[in-house]
Formats: structure tokens, C-alpha cells, sequence
């Protein structure tokens, strides 16, 4: 099974798949420069995934999450305004000018009640953790900052125009701060938007290999995919429908959005499961989120350098939508839930509790 990311700017790759316009190739050179970005904060992107894994935090209430990723962006040269949208803890990392094209990468944070797993293929849930990162949010937001910051380095040595953002977005799992900040008109000057969620794996050593063959006992199912789909590079799709559950929808309607996919889980987990949570907490979630953040930051590269390909993907963008589409938020005109989590987290009680 495979966890998901995004990115401002892969979009354009997905709206283009039926476009004549194809975007050139980076050279060998910079593609060198990108992924030797990535690999030299690979380490650091390990420690801050691990670290948000064990201090999981639930929907508007990632304070220490958010934290983390805007002090990373802000060391690395980013401006960061925090508590967009009515939102504390959402927020938008920017670098660069916009004499370019605007390129978006979207980090999500949340984790879910229930779910709390140690980083064992067996269930061992933590004693005094309530919650778990059983939809990979902690590979999600620190793979995006890793692309980030990799591209941002990549800017400024090539002197490449344009300008690079990281949406900080708050309670994908049901509370939809990804819609609030489109009513907020956030997005409206973004060119495209980037998701990473799943691309191919990398290598497994033989200890992480034994952990998926023990997880992949617990798993339900007659038909489970074998272990080698974890390394195949699926086919991307256009335009294609998926029924699942994600605020990222709402930026689809607004800006080209692409989503990346890397098997950051054991092939036949489900979302939302403590096996989610379990991988992401070791070496094989950490390792996919590392290809990841490679190849966000290599796509958004190759988008800077394509105005075509770009223009492309609005056109498609464009006819997809309709020439008399608008925008309408299922949330209506309600402000962001930001105590929905409050209960599950234990913070309501405790408030209610005599002093």
C-alpha cells in the first residue's frame, strides 16, 4: 500500500498527461544539483518525521507539529506567515519573487485518534499517546519541506525566477483546512500545486524486509498484493476520479494539482490502520518519503523550467472545469472547527475538570 503527498506544481504533469505539450527534460547537471539537495537534508528529514511520529497531534491542535516545519522553512531562508484562514496552526512558507511561476507544495500534519502504535509489525499501541500517524502526515509534512528545500537551494544556485510556497495545512482527517484556506482566496495566484502522496520505493534491507513479511501476517484479505508491487512505478493517471477522503480536493478545483504516490506502507495495508502507523515510525516509511521529496523536488524543478508545460496544464485545467464553473465550499460559511479534536484529545476533559 502506498501513502500519499502533494505538491503544487506536480500538478501540471498530471493535467498534461493528454496535452501535445511535454515538459524538456532537466539537464544532468540539475538534476544532479536537486537530488544531492534532497539527499544532504535526508538526514535532518528523517529526525523531524520521527519526531513528529512520536509526538503525534490531532487535527488544529498540531501546535508542536506546525512549529517544527516552520522553524525548518524559516532556517532555510523561507519567510513564513503563520495562522492563515483562521487557523493557528496553518500556515505559508514562501521563497523567491514572483517574476516566475508560482509553484505550491502542500504539507499536511495531522494524526488520528485511536491509532497509537509503536514501530513494531505486531499491535503494541503506546502507553499515554492517544493518537497515531496511521495516514503517514508525519512523512507527508517533512518529505514536503525536504522538497522545498531542495528546490529553494536549487533556485538560487541556477538564479531561476520564480516563486516556491509550502501551504502548511492543518486537520485533513475531517476538519478540511485545505477548503478553508481556499475560501480565503489563498491559492488564487498559485500557477500549480503538488501533492506527495506515493511514487516508486527504495531498497529494503533485510531487517525492514522481515518486518513486512511479519506485518503482512495481520493483514486482512485473501488477496493481498505481493510484497514486489512495493518497487513497481505505476502509470500515472489524467483527469481520473478517486473515491476517497481528502481536503485536497478542494485546491483541485482551484489551481492544477498533482498527486505523487510512494509505497511508504507494507502492500495491502490499510489507511487509517496501526499498520499504517507502524511503518511510518521505521525505515521503510522513512525511506519512500526520501524518494518522495526526491521526486517532488525534481518535478517542480523541471516545471520552473517549462513555461509551456505549465501553460499547458492550465489549458487542461480550464477545459476540465468549465467555462462557468465557480467555486462553492460544502462547508458553507462556517469557521474553521477548531475544538472538533478537542474531545478525542483529552483537552475537554481536561478543561472541564475542577481545578
Amino acid at each position: 500500500m502506498t501513502r500519499q503527498f502533494f505538491l503544487a506544481g506536480v500538478a501540471c504533469l498530471a493535467l498534461v498527461g493528454s496535452s501535445p505539450a511535454l515538459p524538456a527534460e532537466l539537464s544532468a547537471a540539475n538534476q544532479a544539483k536537486v537530488l544531492a539537495n534532497v539527499q544532504a537534508y535526508a538526514p535532518r528529514m528523517s529526525e523531524v518525521a520521527l519526531k513528529i511520529w512520536e509526538m503525534p497531534e490531532l487535527g488544529y491542535l498540531e501546535t508542536k507539529t506546525t512549529a517544527l516545519l516552520q522553524s525548518e522553512l524559516k532556517k532555510a531562508g523561507f519567510t513564513i506567515e503563520a495562522g492563515v484562514a483562521g487557523m493557528p496552526t496553518s500556515f505559508i512558507a514562501r521563497r523567491g519573487s514572483k517574476d516566475g511561476p508560482v509553484i505550491a507544495i502542500l504539507a499536511e500534519m495531522d494524526s488520528l485518534p485511536g491509532l497509537s502504535q509503536a514501530a513494531t509489525p505486531e499491535r503494541k499501541p503506546i502507553p499515554g499517546v492517544i493518537s497515531g500517524h496511521a495516514c503517514g502526515h508525519n512523512l507527508f509534512g517533512s518529505g514536503s519541506v525536504a522538497a522545498a528545500i531542495a528546490v529553494k537551494k536549487w533556485l538560487e544556485e541556477t538564479g531561476t525566477k520564480g516563486q516556491l510556497r509550502v501551504y502548511g495545512t492543518p486537520a485533513e482527517e475531517g476538519g478540511g483546512g485545505k477548503d478553508y484556506m481556499v475560501q480565503a482566496g489563498l491559492f488564487k495566484d498559485v500557477d500549480v500545486d503538488a501533492n506527495l502522496r506515493r511514487v516508486r520505493a527504495p531498497v529494503w534491507t533485510a531487517e525492514e524486509t522481515a518486518f513486512d513479511e511479519k506485518l503482512r501476517t495481520t493483514l486482512v484479505g485473501d488477496n493481498l498484493p505481493p510484497i514486489s508491487s512495493a518497487h513497481e512505478i505505476q502509470k500515472y493517471r489524467v483527469n481520473g476520479q478517486k473515491y476517497s477522503s481528502t481536503d485536497s480536493g478542494d485546491v483541485s478545483w482551484v489551481t492544477p494539482l498533482a498527486t505523487l504516490n510512494t509505497a511508504t506502507w507494507v502492500p495491502g495495508t490499510a489507511a487509517h490502520s496501526w499498520q499504517a502507523t507502524a511503518t511510518g515510525g521505521m525505515g521503510i516509511g522513512i525511506k519512500a518519503a526520501v524518494v518522495a521529496a526526491k521526486t517532488l523536488a525534481l518535478t517542480a524543478a523541471q516545471l520552473y523550467q517549462s513555461s509551456e508545460t505549465i501553460a499547458a496544464a492550465k489549458a487542461e485545467f480550464e477545459k476540465s472545469r468549465g467555462p462557468n464553473f465557480v467555486y462553492k465550499s460544502l462547508a458553507g460559511s462556517r469557521k474553521p472547527p477548531l475544538d472538533y479534536r478537542k474531545t478525542s484529545s483529552g483537552v475537554a476533559a481536561a478543561d472541564a475538570a475542577p481545578g
